[in-house]
């Protein structure tokens, strides 16, 4: 039997390969009839209240120049003393060849993560990592669709392979294999770490076709976005997550190549000038390196100044764009494309959509009935969407091909018209539906789980929903962690205990 029947598992995720991997295990956990919790590492600020110890925690992050990313590293610091079992796994860049999927390097992650935890008391009973699609596009292009649907397909079956294996109550070190070329690669991660993240930060600009809809600003993890003369900044606490990159819906951001052979032919020349200055008893590659690296990050923090100046020019801006293979179509962008579809928070200006969701989620036992849309006016309905909008008002949509599909929204409908799974004045409740071609394919269930996790992370205590007993979606429900408090003559009363 698995290690405690409660499983806590904390992501930091850029493009989503990390999310992925954690939402797979939070699917096989609730399979199990598992307490399964998601917490995102950007948006967790303490965990005192959130482990118990008698919890399995898993910690899974992306790879950043062999070694987990600083925001990673810096929630691991900061975690409590404590006895509880940890798993560790990291996704690394993984390429498609043939019918194989090449192996990416953890180097450092996993020793350095292993120690700062047994010093703190906890017992590491995993090191797993996951070679999931290459998403650097500052270096490559994007890989093709197949490519990805491959490598996903390839990890998920891996995903159950280690759950199994962890549920069977036993210990999971298979990057031990790996062991030999993380050592060797060992000093190159603590370069980066120190020096290599730096320049990395300046890996992004917003190019001149950026419409300053600030989604980078708004949506970078680590708040390292920020905006300087009406244009996106990218500032030295960029953790190269790629996620504004690929998230950008006008495909404005771009890396500037041209700059940085500029900084490293400047830096060369430059360096070797200054160890030909120095005296030859103290010539050391040590000695050059260090210089090389002052005059790099020096260089790029000035030049990158000056051409954040110059975009203002859309000529000069169209130029330094030719100088980006990001700006050119066949770079591509990267997608979880199996997934087929986005989750995010609803817009202002959309909110016209929650009237048609609260439709759709009109449960009918006989689903070749249908209702005429004037059942809307209804006050028992109105109050899911009518001046949806309030300070407490939540609301997730999932979309395909620009397209919104699906929502999740909470409101806390406690006024002179209750809402069907109303408990108090403090507790969101539940609606969710999406149109039916996109039922009966697990994006309901990300979609609670998503909005859980949001939930959580604003400081609700619980949640509430109501469904009809023969209600199909009472499943899944159930599966998530939602439990039955009071059973009516057609209805089941849910509440979900986020603490």
């Amino acid at each position: 039997m698995m290690y405690g029947n409660t499983l806590k598992i904390f992501y930091f995720s850029g493009t989503g390969n990390a999310k992925q991997v954690a939402l797979w295990f939070s699917e096989l956990a609730i399979d199990k009839n598992m307490d399964c919790r998601l917490y995102n590492i950007a948006e967790t600020n303490s965990v005192q209240d959130i482990i118990n110890s008698e919890d399995l925690l898993m910690i899974i992050s992306p790879i950043h120049g062999f070694t987990f990313p600083k925001i990673t590293m810096d929630f691991i610091r900061q975690l409590p003393e404590g006895k509880n079992r940890i798993v560790l796994m990291n996704t690394r860049g993984g390429v498609r060849i043939g019918r194989i999927v090449t192996p990416g390097v953890t180097g450092s992650a996993f020793m350095l993560s292993s120690i700062i935890l047994r010093l703190k008391g906890y017992t590491i009973i995993g090191q797993i990592p996951f070679d999931m699609p290459s998403n650097w596009l500052s270096i490559h292009p994007a890989l093709r669709e197949k490519s990805v649907n491959f490598i996903f397909k390839k990890n998920r079956e891996r995903v159950r392979k280690h759950f199994e294996k962890l549920y069977a109550g036993k210990t999971d070190f298979s990057a031990y294999k790996d062991i030999i070329q993380d050592i060797i690669i060992f000093p190159v991660s603590v370069a980066y770490y120190f020096v290599g993240r730096f320049f990395l930060s300046k890996s992004f600009y917003a190019s001149s076709k950026c419409n300053n809809c600030n989604l980078c600003v708004k949506e970078c993890p680590v708040k390292a976005v920020k905006t300087v003369d009406q244009r996106p900044f990218w500032t030295f606490k960029c953790q190269s997550c790629m996620k504004c990159m690929n998230r950008c819906p006008a495909r404005a951001i771009e890396t500037p190549h041209g700059l940085w052979i500029a900084v490293f032919y400047v830096s060369a020349i430059g360096a070797s000038l200054l160890c030909n200055l120095l005296s030859a008893s103290i010539h050391h590659w040590l000695i050059a390196f260090a210089i090389f690296n002052a005059i790099c990050l020096g260089l790029i923090a000035l030049l990158y100044k000056i051409q954040h100046h110059l975009l203002k020019n859309r000529i000069l801006a169209k130029i330094i764009s030719f100088m980006s293979l990001t700006y050119y179509k066949f770079w591509g962008r990267y997608k979880i494309t199996n997934m087929e579809y986005t989750i995010r928070k609803l817009n202002a200006d959309e909110y016209d959509v929650i009237k048609e969701f609260t439709y759709q989620a009109i449960f009918l036992r006989d689903e070749k009935m249908s209702v005429p849309t004037t059942v809307l006016d209804r006050p028992e309905l109105k109050v899911f969407y009518e001046d949806f909008g309030k300070p407490n008002d939540e609301c997730l949509i999932v979309e395909v091909d620009n397209k919104i599909v699906g929502a999740v929204w909470t409101r806390i409908l406690s006024g002179e018209v209750k809402g069907f799974g109303n408990i108090d004045d403090e507790t969101p409740e539940f609606a969710i539906s999406l149109f039916k071609e996109y039922r009966n394919q697990g994006i309901g269930t990300k979609l609670m789980l998503e909005m859980i996790d949001y939930l959580r992370n604003k400081g609700y205590k619980q949640c509430s929903l109501a469904v009809q007993k023969d209600n199909y979606a009472v499943k899944m429900y159930k599966n998530v962690g939602f439990e039955i408090i009071k059973e009516k003559e057609e209805e089941y009363l849910m509440v979900y205990n986020l603490k």
